[in-house]
């Protein structure tokens, strides 16, 4: 599956940092309470999350009605930059960081940025050197990074990753241990409003290896490429 991603005058740096989880300590006198918040505020988010269900192909009226960007990226790696409407150079990549993929939000006032190696982030088309960084990697021990983020609406991104195959990987050339087929594919979902990242349960009927062909808001089209076949599943749980 082939993806396409969406640099002035004068270059600006590529800067991509990373999260950085803040911690709030609570004194002695306050850690029965402080415990007692944690555990409600860990049901919660277990309650909230999301699953993705089999359901029927959407109407062609359903399609998310995109709005163009005015922004698109030329060139690729080292070399790439993103130019605007009228063809004209407004950032470029620095070459100590690469750029391999752009891709609107559907307002057209927000880009993702893909600079390899799970490291994106979301900016402002108005102000690309705002970077917001997204999550590396989901909540899932051994899982590989997000190397694909799509946009469900213009605050919700879904992220794609895999876990790879288990197993005794002795003899095995590098090759092909990458050749092997992944346990499952992840899917996880982070919110730019309050900057949550929730993992994505996938119900029975639906593989669980898979490729993202199409998302169209909450409803997403997937491609088990074992089996030639593509089927259409539906993102439910936490409302917008």
């Amino acid at each position: 599956m082939s993806t396409t991603f969406r640099v002035a005058a004068s270059v600006r740096c590529l800067s991509l940092g990373c999260l950085i989880a803040g911690c709030a300590v609570a004194g002695a006198t306050n850690e029965p309470a402080a415990a007692a918040r944690d555990s409600a505020q860990a049901a919660q988010v277990h309650a909230s999350g999301y699953t993705l269900r089999e359901t029927e192909a959407p109407p062609a009226e359903a399609a998310q009605a995109a709005v163009a960007s005015p922004l698109v990226m030329r060139g690729r790696g080292t070399n790439a930059r993103i130019v605007d409407a009228a063809g004209n150079a407004v950032w470029c990549a620095p070459g100590e960081m690469p750029l391999y993929g752009l891709r609107a939000s559907p307002d057209g006032r927000r880009v993702v940025t893909y600079a390899g190696d799970a490291n994106s982030s979301v900016r402002p088309v108005d102000d690309l050197d705002a970077a917001r960084p997204l999550p590396t990697h989901p909540d899932v021990p051994g899982a590989t990074g997000f190397g694909q983020w799509y946009w469900l609406d213009a605050q919700r991104l879904l992220g794609v990753s895999e876990l790879p195959a288990a197993g005794d990987e002795t003899g095995l050339t590098a090759a092909e241990r990458e050749s092997r087929a992944p346990t499952a594919t992840l899917l996880a979902v982070f919110d730019l409003r309050d900057g949550t990242l929730r993992n994505v349960d996938v119900a029975d009927g639906l593989p669980r290896v898979f490729l993202v062909e199409t998302v169209q808001g909450v409803h997403i089209q997937l491609s088990d490429e074992g089996a030639g076949t593509t089927a259409w599943s539906e993102l439910v749980g936490v409302p917008h």
